[in-house]
């Protein structure tokens, strides 16, 4: 079959004009000029088809891959989002254990410790003398 249409393909096209009553020079097929003109309108639109459906699927294709990319693109962007939000709260937590100079409570606490100390000596001392 293959071998056929190729030497159907490789075989060199004629053409000539012929009156009514004549003889065709040659073996084949004879065409009316509405039968070639359907031939040639029938091969433009199965050029259009293709053409049509070519851009139909390379489109489809472009598409899904939008989508696929757009898909992946949200994926990063809302993982990316979750790890900061998780590196702000466990920078918060280790900000909240940090340790803090207490020695201004330490001072606060010996001077308060000092005065009760001082103030309880004084409201004693007069019950002691008596």
């Amino acid at each position: 079959m293959i071998i056929i249409l190729s030497s159907l393909l490789l075989a060199e096209p004629k053409f000539t004009e012929l009156e009514a009553g004549e003889c065709a020079p040659w073996k084949g097929r004879l065409l009316n000029d509405e039968a070639l003109t359907e031939l040639i309108v029938q091969d433009q639109t199965n050029k259009m088809s293709c053409d049509f459906r070519v851009e139909f699927e390379v489109n489809k294709v472009l598409i899904e891959e939008k989508y696929k990319y757009n898909l992946l693109e949200t994926k990063y962007n809302a993982e990316t989002t979750k790890l900061n939000e998780i590196l702000k709260i466990r920078d918060q937590q280790i900000e909240k254990m940090k340790p803090r100079d207490n020695s201004l409570f330490i001072a606060g606490g010996f001077i308060l410790g000092a005065t009760t100390a001082i103030a309880i000596m004084y409201a004693v001392r007069p019950g002691m003398t008596q």
